[in-house]
């Protein structure tokens, strides 16, 4: 579930942040497009 936060840039930030703390927790998986 993902809710836009309304400023892109901020989406990006949050994004960002989430991917980060995934990998250092060794969670999700890598899809490959």
């Amino acid at each position: 579930f993902f809710k836009s936060v309304g400023i892109a840039v901020q989406d990006v930030a949050v994004a960002s942040y989430v991917y980060q703390k995934a990998r250092s927790l060794g969670i999700g998986i890598e899809v490959n497009l």
